[in-house]
């Protein structure tokens, strides 16, 4: 298998508009990641044998703008995770005040 035994790191998907496109680009590749397992190269196997190069090239597109899209959007949920925290901190905050005092007085 392609592939090289070390993980991606988390700052090329906070890159910008283009590090969900560079995930994707080096998880489709296996540049610079690793495969737990051979069932991916199943796709490849499949194109090269039933399907020709127009199906392969459309395939890898195919896989890598989905890596891409799953790398934007967790990007995009981090950021709504942040801004969304300091008021879920007060909410967490009153509630386990509320449940030591409804403790405390029972």
């Amino acid at each position: 298998m392609i592939q090289r035994k070390r993980l991606i790191p988390t700052q090329v998907v906070r890159k910008g508009p283009y590090g969900a496109l560079q995930f994707g680009f080096e998880m489709g590749l296996g540049t610079r990641t690793f495969a737990p397992s051979a069932l991916p190269l199943l796709g490849v196997v499949c194109c090269a044998v039933f399907g020709g190069l127009p199906q392969g090239v459309l395939a890898g597109v195919g896989f890598g703008i989905g890596r891409a899209m799953m790398a934007h959007g967790y990007r995009q949920w981090n950021e709504s995770w942040v801004e969304a925290l300091g008021r879920l901190r007060w909410v967490l905050v009153a509630g386990f005040v509320l449940i030591v005092a409804v403790t405390v007085l029972e």
